[in-house]
């Protein structure tokens, strides 16, 4: 009777260690996370603010579809990651995401009808010749107080790049994209708009700061962006309207761009009576194709 005896004690610790491997694996599954960048652990439960992540690297495997994440203090994360599934990102000011080697943050859902909403965050790729922030996909992406800077090269400080059907809305407010170093192109700067095959994204930038990049904005394909009270300021274009693309830009100033402040090259750009309209030396004051039409992005 000893074998018997021994088969089912043994069979009973391997159920047990089983059970607790699930639920271990459950619990790694978090609606919160939390992060530190002084004093976490990217080897800690990351679940309450007494024992947080360290960076966001670590911090995004403990994830599901809707977690929140919470960025405790000002300092680096880390960066580089890819989020495949819907987050709130919380940050606080002073805190910051960088990559030299991958953009700071890639949203690519495997579900389409994801979304992405992030505030108080600053991406800074510190001259990396990479994009700041990309979304290649989801239903809707949501930045407020967002900043992604110092972007190297012919990158853009923000991409939204969808690839599947549908339409991404895309909500910018109150936030800044400001220094890239290229010098030629039309595909690169600030804020890029680039749905591809059947995608088309509707956008809108409120109260937003494009200064010292490339072009302000670039959109291509079937783009309908709404710009409001936002400022374009030291770049070489302000706004690019390429392939199907429609702007409507409404209290909104324009100043010392180096070429062009718009530039549509079979895009369209409308204009709202409103407009400020600054001037560079002796630049002039866009040719806007008429009023903001109804509808869209609006």
């Amino acid at each position: 009777m000893r074998p018997v005896i021994r088969l089912v004690s043994l069979s009973a610790t391997l159920l047990a260690a089983a059970m607790w491997a699930a639920a271990s694996a459950s619990a790694a599954q978090l609606a919160n996370i939390y992060l530190d960048p002084l004093v976490g652990a990217n080897t800690a439960d990351c679940g309450t603010p007494d024992g947080p992540c360290r960076t966001l690297n670590a911090a995004v495997g403990r994830g599901q579809a809707g977690s929140n994440f919470f960025f405790l203090k000002p300092g680096v994360y880390g960066g580089g990651v890819t989020f495949s599934y819907s987050a709130n990102l919380n940050g606080v000011p002073g805190a910051v995401i960088s990559s030299a080697n991958a953009a700071c943050l890639t949203f690519d859902p495997t579900n389409n009808n994801s979304f992405l909403n992030i505030s108080n965050l600053i991406c800074d790729q510190r001259g990396a010749a990479q994009d700041g922030i990309v979304a290649t996909g989801g239903k809707t992406v949501r930045f407020d107080r967002v900043f992604s800077r110092n972007i190297g090269g012919t990158r853009c400080a923000a991409r939204f790049a969808p690839t599947g059907g549908g339409v991404m809305k895309v909500m910018i407010n109150d936030s800044g994209f400001t220094e890239q170093s290229a010098t030629a192109g039309n595909a690169n700067g600030g804020l890029c708009f680039q749905p591809t095959s059947n995608a088309s994204i509707d956008a809108v930038v409120r109260n937003t700061l494009l200064q010292n990049v490339r072009n302000g904005i670039s959109a291509s394909g079937s783009s309908i962006v709404l710009v409001d009270g936002s400022e374009f300021s030291e770049n070489a274009v302000g706004i690019f309207a390429g392939g199907s693309s429609s702007f409507c830009v409404r209290n909104s100033t324009f100043s010392r761009s180096f070429s062009p402040f718009v530039k549509a090259n079979d895009g369209t750009v409308f204009a709202a009576d409103e407009n400020t309209i600054g001037l560079f030396q002796n630049g002039t004051a866009p040719a806007f194709d008429g009023p903001c039409p109804a509808g869209g992005a609006g």
